[in-house]
């Protein structure tokens, strides 16, 4: 059990050549050592899909440059571009077929000596020409995939999956990607159906990343590395996903998955020691939502959309978490109880539980419920850190954490594994639950610690200020990313990680109920197809009238994140709910169909239940055992025996087409403008 050995890798540093009649692109890993290429053809504009295929060849980086100076010789042959990762192939409306690329990556850290990269800049690229005028609908839905701004939380590394955890990546069962945190899923499902190798296409994850390294008083110097990846399933804004998936694959909204790693050493070494643990969040796991045409007041009401009694798709949810991480999975229910509102959510999450029991459909051990009523005891005065950490400290202990000290040596096996997994949860799965892992971490700190053999108790934080105080701001960050994702705002509870009680304020699950706007839009009009024009002053104006007087610095930062949040859930989050269900493909549009933004709400919201994965679809690491693939040749030009010849050394008769295609691209290839 080991990861990945180096030098095998999703091929990077990608230039895309365009020819008259095709697109060529060159590839490589982080070695630069061999390259292949992959034709895309479009010469056929009748096609409903662009006719791939891989040169059977690799070549060197000398025979590459002969080989390319053939093809600019006989036709025109330009730089379209040069890229950071390929990230697959993307069909919006019919045979409109594209090209995905990373053209711009900046590292932010590494993990066992695998560089981990944030996606900077991305391009689409359309395959086939295109019509003058190009048709409206069309340009939209272009417009709506490209709304997705990759720029901002998205990851990938070439040499590491970050679509699974590192025990995941280190056990038994690791050769393929983890499609569920794969956020380019689609556009690799389309390039191996067009028959493209796996080691092409990047798989990129939507979520966080961040390193800080910490010298300790004892003059050790460890790294922390706070890590998550957002579920591409029931991926969307709030208050268009809630609750469970009607798919019955046991998803539900705002699933992420955080990591922690503590790493003793230069984390660029291969011998660096890690403890690293996983918590897991995800909305209360039954039917639930809210009525779409009030979605425009400030606190739209809860509604249950679906009752089960025996709490099918419950137990699916619970068995889909059991076969990642094992038992127990203990839930820890934040939301408000007895008389609150909130309480109808948390009543029907209890009887499932009790459902199970009754029925023993799962052991007592496979599932812990564990309600905790964040707000009431806060509301109260009592000290919500010390609660938690004291609620937590058992279970953490039980589920255990990864460690290793030698985690990427082949054949090694981690001394310790992780078993559980802490699941936690409140209304919209931001705030509340943040602060709730965040101490979940500090409980289990000391244990981490221990294992990387440093010496520290429960009063970690006073003899490590530094230590405590980098874990803060991580998951306060993190806390901002998840947020800003899902709710359009920075997170609220800020104030709680800078002393151990909580403050009271209006989070966006004890908004008070005071004047709300008309379901029917701001001001009782209805937003109609020109509703994105509302203002920020009419929303804020009448926010601070719902939320009456603000009488504490926290009150009033939790006041202007609400206005934000609901101002995104108003008037924008509509818009960016129907682009991420175009980006992850789960709307798929039709010629002669209504387009995604003439649909209702409550339909784009059921959409991706309409088609089901591939099951015959999956992504090999390119590190994978490959002993059992053919072996091939490496193209070296400059060993022959009359390196200048212009004969092309591999069969282009298929290259030949009559097709023009405008271009305004850079200039054909020479030796100063590729490969360098």
């Amino acid at each position: 059990m080991s990861l990945p050995p180096l030098g095998r890798a999703f091929l990077t540093n990608i230039t895309l050549f365009e020819t008259e009649h095709c697109f060529l692109l060159c590839g490589t890993d982080e070695l630069r050592e061999r390259y292949r290429v992959l034709h895309v053809d479009y010469s056929d504009e009748s096609a409903p899909q662009p006719n791939v295929m891989e040169y059977p060849d690799e070549f060197t980086k000398v025979s590459l440059r002969h080989w390319l100076s053939t093809q600019a010789a006989g036709s025109s042959c330009r730089i379209r571009l040069r890229a950071a990762a390929f990230f697959g192939f993307v069909q919006l409306l019919d045979n409109d077929w594209h090209m995905h690329f990373a053209i711009a990556r900046l590292e932010r850290g590494q993990i066992a000596s695998r560089s981990i990269y944030q996606v900077q800049e991305t391009a689409l690229v359309n395959i086939k020409r295109d019509v003058d005028p190009i048709p409206l609908n069309m340009q939209r839905y272009r417009t709506l995939f490209q709304a997705t701004d990759m720029s901002k939380d998205f990851y990938m590394s070439s040499e590491y999956d970050l679509t699974r955890s590192m025990q995941s990546n280190v056990g038994e069962d690791s050769e393929h990607v983890n499609e569920m945190y794969c956020w380019n899923w689609t556009s690799i499902q389309n390039a191996l159906r067009l028959s493209c190798p796996s080691y092409w296409v990047t798989p990129v994850i939507h979520g966080f990343f961040q390193q800080k390294p910490v010298e300790l008083q004892s003059n050790d110097v460890v790294t922390l590395t706070l890590l998550c990846r957002r579920s591409r399933w029931m991926a969307g804004t709030r208050y268009q996903r809630r609750g469970l998936s009607s798919s019955g694959r046991g998803h539900v909204a705002n699933e992420v998955q955080t990591e922690l790693f503590i790493s003793l050493g230069d984390s660029w070494s291969e011998f660096c020691q890690y403890a690293a643990v996983c918590l897991h969040r995800g909305s209360i796991p039954i039917f639930w939502g809210h009525d779409q045409s009030t979605i425009t007041q400030p606190k739209p009401e809860f509604r249950l959309t679906r009752r089960e009694t025996d709490f099918t798709s419950t137990e699916v949810h619970f068995q889909r978490m059991l076969d990642e991480y094992h038992a127990p999975i203990v839930c820890v229910n934040l939301i408000r109880q007895g008389a609150h509102k909130e309480a109808l959510l948390g009543d029907q999450f209890q009887l499932a539980i009790q459902a199970f029991a009754e029925r023993s459909r799962f052991t007592p051990r496979d599932i812990i419920y564990m309600p905790y009523d964040f707000l009431g005891r806060q509301k109260a005065g009592f000290s919500i850190d010390e609660e938690l950490r004291d609620l937590l400290r058992d279970s953490v202990k039980n589920v255990g954490f990864l460690h290793d000290n030698k985690v990427v040596r082949a054949g090694s096996r981690p001394k310790q594994m992780q078993a559980g997994v802490i699941r936690t949860n409140c209304v919209d799965c931001l705030d509340r639950t943040n602060f709730a892992q965040y101490t979940a971490a500090c409980a289990g700190i000391p244990d981490l610690l221990k294992a990387l053999g440093i010496a520290r108790g429960d009063d970690w934080e006073v003899t490590d200020p530094s230590l405590s105080v980098a874990l803060k701001d991580l998951f306060m960050s993190h806390g901002d990313r998840i947020a800003n994702q899902y709710a359009g705002s920075g997170a609220m509870h800020k104030h709680a990680f800078g002393s151990r009680d909580v403050p009271p304020s209006p989070t966006e699950d004890t908004e008070p109920q005071g004047d709300t706007l008309s379901p029917t839009g701001l001001n009782g009009k209805s937003p109609g197809k020109k509703g994105a024009q509302v203002t920020v002053d009419q929303v804020k104006d009448k926010v601070f009238t719902t939320f009456g007087k603000l009488k504490t610095n926290a009150v009033n930062h939790n006041a202007v994140t609400a206005i934000k949040r609901f101002y995104s859930n108003a008037v924008t989050d509509i818009e960016k709910n129907r682009a991420t269900q175009v980006f992850l493909g789960h709307f798929r549009p039709v010629s002669g169909a209504s387009p995604i933004w003439e649909l209702p709400n409550d339909a784009v919201c059921k959409e991706e239940l309409l088609w089901s994965p591939d099951s015959g679809c999956s992504l090999r690491h390119p590190w994978a055992d490959t002993s059992q693939q053919q072996d091939i040749i490496v193209l070296d030009f400059a060993s022959a025996s009359n390196p200048q010849t212009s004969e092309p050394l591999i069969d282009l008769s298929f290259l030949t087409a009559t097709q023009e295609r405008s271009t305004s691209s850079q200039p054909a290839v020479d030796d100063s403008g590729f490969l360098t």
